[in-house]
């Protein structure tokens, strides 16, 4: 039988470590939002990008979903579809427009699909065509016209991005073309794109006072041609372009030429597992590249002449030259060489009158 003593012990050790099962938890708790407010949101798009990857490897011609959630809707005259768990697809021939959700720090979701889209170029390899992959607050529409193939034309939207994304590419479409291959002709809101290359993109407000949206074109390896009425700017490995947009019937249309080109910022897309593409990328690999490409947009900015001020090149008058007699006898001279040219005449006019006389 157990004495009191013992019996205070054992009561004692109970209550303490029950104590300390509750402080752990409370602990855990506690280290879970700061977490959060750290670098949960890259953590949550590269695992879904990998997750996207896998499970929609080897889709051709499709929209495939690689993480919910999704609302999708076919295009006019098509036919209904399933598009609500991972590894759902649909033929974009059929898909009319495309809406995934960012990052929820709620539930440590990102919204993703892939679709491999048709090369436009012919000498492509059969079933060859683009990789995109269509992840965060971002919206698709299909924009191809007759002689065009799916999805080869698009309207791109993305709403403003969740709070602790600011620092990462979270909200956008990746593109990459097949390696080898001509350059994939591809148009987003009315700009040409030639992407033979990886390449960001993303279509936002402008949160300004009466600014335009842009398109921002952001080349991560290779290069891509941006074309607007005729306007060609070529955007190398380690450098972006924006396009302003403007809303027309509800999509951002073009409105104007593509702006110079800006060094990249290589931080946006350090945690996107671009390792995992069908042509692999390592940003380290990437960055001397990137870094040399800031360098001569840098020295093409300082190299830039400054518009000069406009100069009057009429001479002012010099106030310390006065006229001498010199310059007052050689005007004299100036006039007496224009008596010369009458006494010249008079001379003719004698030579005219011998000459009368030597008729008669």
């Amino acid at each position: 039988m157990r004495t009191r003593r013992q019996r205070l012990v054992t009561y004692t050790t109970r209550v303490f470590a029950i104590g300390l099962i509750l402080f752990s938890l409370l602990i855990t708790r506690g280290v879970q939002p700061l977490r959060a407010q750290g670098g949960a949101c890259s953590d949550v798009v590269k695992a879904a990008l990998q997750r996207a990857l896998q499970v929609c490897s080897g889709q051709r011609n499709s929209a495939c979903l690689g993480s919910p959630s999704a609302q999708a809707s076919p295009k006019a005259g098509g036919s209904a579809f399933n598009f609500s768990q991972p590894g759902d697809t649909v033929p974009l021939s059929n898909l009319g427009s495309l809406s995934l959700s960012g990052y929820s720090s709620d539930s440590d979701s990102l919204g993703v699909a892939l679709l491999n889209v048709p090369a436009a170029l012919a000498g492509t390899n059969v079933g060859s065509g683009a990789t995109v992959i269509v992840f965060g607050n971002t919206q698709i529409t299909n924009g191809s016209q007759p002689g065009q193939l799916p999805m080869q034309a698009f309207y791109l939207r993305n709403s403003a991005g969740a709070p602790g994304c600011e620092n990462v590419a979270a909200d956008g479409i990746l593109i990459q073309s097949p390696a080898g291959q001509k350059k994939v002709q591809l148009v987003a809101n009315g700009v040409q794109l030639a992407v033979g290359s990886t390449v960001f993109l993303s279509a936002q407000a402008n949160e300004e006072e009466n600014g335009k949206a842009k398109l921002n074109v952001q080349t991560l390896q290779g290069e891509v041609s941006v074309t607007v009425d005729e306007q060609t700017i070529e955007v190398p490995s380690g450098a972006q372009t924006n396009v302003p947009l403007n809303e027309v019937n509800g999509e951002y249309e073009a409105d104007g030429e593509p702006e110079a080109v800006q060094p990249l910022d290589k931080d946006e897309f350090d945690d996107l597992p671009l390792d995992e593409l069908p042509e692999s990328l390592d940003l380290s690999e990437l960055e001397q590249e990137w870094e040399t490409e800031s360098d001569n947009i840098e020295q093409g900015d300082e190299n830039t002449p400054e518009p000069e001020e406009s100069i009057d090149s009429t001479p002012e008058p010099d106030e310390s030259l006065e006229p001498t007699p010199e310059d007052e006898t050689g005007t004299d001279d100036s006039g007496s060489h224009s008596q010369g040219d009458g006494s010249g005449g008079d001379s003719g006019g004698d030579s005219g009158d011998s000459g009368g006389e030597g008729s008669d």
